[in-house]
């Protein structure tokens, strides 16, 4: 692994020198990157900008309707690359990237960062996606302007903007085990406003394992001459939740040179955790654990105001409040209806973010655009672990500021170079308590893009990224408020090929020295606190339309992630799997009939079982495949049947956390 970066850099030598002698013979109007004009709002220029210097991968509102997509932790299983599932002892869905799990990721809603305070998370199936416009996601090294922490990358969710005619849609969905889901979306404008509205309601008593699914043999520490029970097939136990979410968003848009944007979130979730052995490190001993999350609130308001001062200076601002409300129960056993035992509570939380961004772009000559950001986000997390017991509050602080330049060099070739730099101000730690050192972070990224030919671009990129430690990780169960910030040295190499009007290919690799990198232990609160890792990889995806009414779309990606730690043990960071194959597969057929088929395989995912003293083990290697029939009526009617997990494929997110077997859901939708 150690060759990786000077392979890159000879990489490098080689290849820059001879995209410019290329690209001299180029003509402008096919092979020179774009010429920025700046626009009322950041234009599709800016975003292909991004592309040309990143690895990106999007999904688009019409791809989440159409393959019945209804929670955001859906929609990423749609782009390569990425896994979601349990990632925190049976604890709702995450996304991983590239090896980072998801509080190593920024997860933002109109360029405004979304998590809970306390650990940086937020469970994804327990977001909706009847308000979502696209999704993109930057791997890798993103653009400073985002903000702090971005580890693995940046996950950017766009809502709705009803600028063109106005629309409505509604869907409704059933399944098994009471499982059905409404949606509602609706748009207007008339003159300089615009209004988009949407709403969902999604119950489920439980979701179904496969039917070859059996039980893991745990042992009931200390003594170990018994197993534990926690589930014992048919539906999964504790496995129920309800969700109801509305959205609004209002924009005044007086002129082409000015608009306002106001955007109102809620969501209102009950959602059971499906019981799951945990370790106690400390004890050595071993239980089952029985959660119910029974008030899951959300509410989320955001002010932007984006204005063009004149044809070479754009700016926008913005200010943002999100409030998470949670109450989480603890019970004895499996009837969840005592909570006498010492490990039983009644806790609650609640968690505030509130902070503003700032935005300037600048033109200062012919090609190029000066970006200057800058930002701050104050967190508060407040907890009640039990009935009758004081609340506790931390408080962090986070400033921020970034500067970018992107230029031409010659005639189809670019450079993108800036800095960042971010302080978190420890403010407060519960019961008076020293919060820690304060951290602080400075972050330089280079990169240069080159347009070979029509069909080939490339682009290499060297940046240093970094993500302070969150709440829980300092002050939590086995937290340490010494942690230091989370470092990584990124170089990737990729680009773009178009041999044929109809094919397309797309390639990345890419290496990442981590310093500090702070994970789970998956079934025991315990942090595993790594001081040197290294993440190294590669990625290719096909894209391919062979003739009309059938699009293809195959990705593969490979991963090393280890553990290169003194004190390590062992070489594998855990659950990060070696191989990865994802496909979709879309075709039109007779009577207005689209048919989708859909899939993703891993290899083994290797990880240390607490268990049995740490032994190495792995989870087996699977193939999950998803069907999907939609028909097109007259008046925008859509009956759809899907089927996920298609053969019933058993497979576990992470040690005895198993994942749903198959699931047949049938549904109509309307739009008009």
């Amino acid at each position: 692994m150690r060759y990786i970066p000077a392979l890159l850099i000879t990489l490098a030598v080689i290849v820059l020198p001879a995209a410019a002698a290329h690209a001299q013979h180029a003509e402008a109007k096919d092979e020179s990157p774009p010429v920025y004009q700046l626009d009322l709002i950041i234009t599709s220029a800016f975003r292909e900008g991004e592309a040309l210097f990143s690895a990106v991968e999007q999904i688009t509102a019409e791809d989440l309707r159409q393959q019945g997509v209804t929670t955001v932790a859906g929609a990423l299983d749609l782009l390569p690359g990425l896994r979601t599932g349990v990632t925190r002892v049976g604890h709702g869905a995450y996304v991983s990237l590239r090896g980072f799990e998801q509080q190593n990721l920024l997860i933002v809603v109109d360029d405004v960062p979304l998590y809970a305070p306390f650990d940086g998370l937020l469970e994804l199936d327990q977001l909706t996606v009847e308000q979502i416009r696209s999704i993109r996601v930057i791997k890798g090294s993103a653009p400073l302007h985002y903000g702090p922490n971005t580890l693995g990358g940046v996950i950017q969710i766009v809502t709705t903007d009803h600028s063109a005619a106005p629309s409505n849609h509604a869907s409704v969905s059933l399944s098994e085990n009471g499982t059905y889901g409404l949606q509602l979306s609706s748009g207007w404008h008339r003159g300089p406003w615009q209004l988009s509205l949407s709403g969902s309601r999604d119950r489920s008593d439980g979701f179904p394992l496969a039917v070859g699914f059996q039980e893991t043999m745990v042992p009931a520490l200390p003594n170990g001459q018994t197993n534990l029970h926690y589930e014992d097939g048919g539906r999964r136990d504790n496995s129920d939740q309800a969700r109801d979410a509305a959205h609004l968003r209002g924009s005044f848009i007086p002129s082409d040179r000015f608009r306002v944007d106001l955007s109102l979130g809620l969501a209102d979730n009950r959602w059971n955790v499906p019981c799951h052995p945990i370790y106690n490190p400390e004890k050595d001993k071993s239980r089952v654990r029985y959660w119910r999350f029974d008030e899951w609130k959300q509410a989320l308001t955001g002010l932007t105001a984006s204005g063009r001062l004149n044809d070479r200076t754009w700016i926008q601002t913005g200010l943002f409040y999100h409030t998470y409300d949670n109450v989480l129960d603890g019970y004895d056993d499996d009837t969840y209806s005592s909570q006498e035992k010492p490990y039983a509570f009644h806790s609650i939380y609640d968690d505030h973010s509130l902070g503003g961004r700032f935005r300037l772009d600048l033109i200062p000559g012919r090609v190029g655009r000066v970006t200057v950001s800058a930002g701050l986000t104050e967190d508060i997390h407040r907890d009640t672990p039990d009935r009758g017991e004081p609340t506790d509050e931390y408080r962090h602080r986070t400033w921020w500021w970034s500067l970018e330049d992107q230029a031409s060099l010659s005639t189809g070739v670019s450079v993108n170079a800036g800095c960042a730099g971010s302080f978190l101000e420890k403010i407060r730690r519960a019961g008076g308590n020293d919060a820690g050192e304060n951290l602080a972070s400075f972050n330089p990224r280079l990169s240069l893009a080159a347009v070979i030919s029509p069909s080939v671009r490339l682009y290499l990129t060297g940046a240093g990224l970094s993500r302070f430690p969150t709440m829980k990780q300092l002050y939590g169960t086995d937290g340490n408020p010494d942690l230091k910030t989370q470092r990584s040295v990124h170089l990737e190499l990729g680009g773009k090929w178009a041999p044929a009007a109809r094919l397309q290919m797309l390639g990345s690799t890419y290496f990442d020295r981590v310093q500090n990198l702070i994970g789970g232990n998956y079934t025991s609160p315990a942090l595993l606190n790594i001081p040197r890792a290294t993440l190294a990889g590669g990625e290719i995806t096909l894209l391919t339309d062979p003739f009309s009414g059938l699009h293809a779309r195959l990705s593969y990606s490979c991963l090393w992630a280890e553990n290169r730690s003194r004190n390590r043990p062992g070489d594998d960071l855990q659950y990060r799997p070696r191989h990865q194959l994802n496909w979709t597969i879309r075709t039109d057929l007779p009577q207005e009939v689209r048919l989708y088929l859909s899939g993703s395989a891993v290899s083994r995912r290797y990880f240390y079982n607490d268990f049995y003293g740490g032994r190495r083990d792995h989870l087996a290697s699977r193939a999950i495949v998803d069907i999907m029939l939609r028909r097109t009526f007259h008046l925008g009617l859509e009956p759809f049947l899907s089927v996920q997990n298609l053969f019933d494929t058993p497979d576990h997110h992470v040690y005895t956390s198993p994942a749903p077997g198959r699931q047949i859901r049938g549904g109509l939708s309307a739009s008009w």
